[in-house]
């Protein structure tokens, strides 16, 4: 039964995506803060790695075919491609500027490379695993989930006209995207421009959310009685599917290296497996945040504001501490006390969510659209 018409917009789902982008700021402020390769991820650091893959889903549920190709194309390419403009160019030229102004540091060459950074055309045809400088004037930490949401976006709507009128033709297609994200980790696991070498894999999943939504299953959680059994039933089940398969399958915690896994291409397959279990359970868990009456508000109006933050957090961040600490070259932040590092990420994060609602709030006002955020996923 498809049930995607009409479709209602779920908290919960925005709490999720709400905690996932919240998690990917505090953990680059205060545990990921350089390039290079961090010690050996722990069980419960690879299980919660997969909520990344929440976005793709998301935006496959939510898909409104009855839109077509061009006014979806325009609502979201373009949207991407103008905020990675914008913020790709704007950002660094502040950095570039405040560096220049506290530290008389930065070169005009640093600009270029925060520039290329930015539209992912540093170090083209290096392995992915190879470290990059992080330059002075570059606030793109991230960037690459937002190119790859870009091309997994052009292959999902280029395709999901010819497929969403058999679910087994989705299937086919799910199965053909993964064996060429698996072709592509074996022979083209390289530095590439935009980095559109992780879409198949993002169009993939997102194409699984669609089936999803064919059968409104997250919308079926939402809405279950919590006394039936067949509600618990299905949390145990993806919970403990998904954490026997990490056990067997570890996938790590650098998807944006290409890495899937230690099987290779191969890997793709298990890997794709977890993601799904993991993000099902995670709805689920997204319902008990829910719960709880401040921190819900504020996952919520995250979740509703996950582009802006993902595409600012690193810019706000690095222009505190450089009011602060003179600037690195070997990691996108400077080596401070945890203290410090805490507080930043706090204001960071505070000042980054109130700067996307004031904003949203007054465009929404000068189109008197009465619309909300834009975010990751939305339709």
């Amino acid at each position: 039964m498809d049930a995607c018409s009409g479709r209602r917009r779920l908290d919960t789902l925005d709490v999720l995506k709400g905690t996932v982008i919240t998690a990917i700021i505090f953990v680059h402020l205060l545990i990921a803060r350089d390039s290079g390769e961090g010690t050996e991820p722990s069980l419960f650091l690879e299980y919660f790695y997969l909520g990344l893959m929440f976005f793709f889903i998301c935006s496959g549920y939510f898909y409104r075919p009855e839109r077509g190709f061009s006014k979806n194309i325009k609502r979201r390419l373009v949207q991407l491609l103008v905020s990675l403009s914008i913020c790709g160019i704007v950002l660094s030229v502040v950095l570039f500027l405040e560096a220049t102004v506290l530290w008389e540091m930065p070169s005009g060459e640093d600009f270029l490379l925060a520039l290329r950074r930015a539209f992912c055309l540093e170090n083209i045809g290096n392995p992915m695993e190879e470290n990059m400088i992080c330059p002075v004037s570059g606030a793109s930490m991230g960037y690459y989930f937002v190119w790859t949401m870009f091309w997994s976006f052009l292959l999902f709507y280029s395709t999901m006209k010819f497929l969403d009128d058999d679910n087994r033709k989705i299937v086919v297609a799910i199965i053909i995207l993964l064996a060429l994200q698996a072709l592509i980790v074996e022979f083209l696991s390289v530095q590439v421009p935009f980095f559109f070498n992780l879409g198949p894999f993002g169009a993939a999943l997102m194409m699984a959310g669609r089936l999803l939504a064919k059968y409104s299953v997250f919308h079926w959680i939402e809405d279950c009685s919590k006394k039936r059994a067949a509600f618990w039933l299905v949390l145990v089940a993806c919970a403990v599917s998904a954490l026997v398969l990490i056990i067997i399958f570890e996938p790590g915690i650098s998807w944006d290296k290409m890495y899937y896994g230690k099987y290779g291409g191969a890997s793709v397959f298990p890997f794709y497996a977890e993601a799904l279990l993991v993000n099902v359970a995670l709805v689920y868990l997204a319902m008990l945040f829910g719960k709880i009456p401040l921190l819900s508000k504020v996952l919520l109006l995250a979740g509703k504001h996950s582009l802006g933050l993902l595409l600012l957090h690193c810019f706000v961040a690095k222009f505190i501490f450089m009011l602060i600490c003179e600037p690195e070259t070997v990691s996108w932040f400077p080596s401070t006390d945890m203290t410090i590092n805490l507080i930043v990420a706090l204001v960071t994060y505070a000042v980054t969510l109130t700067a996307c609602e004031v904003y949203t709030r007054k465009r929404d006002a000068c189109c008197c659209s009465g619309g909300t955020g834009k975010d990751l996923t939305s339709e």
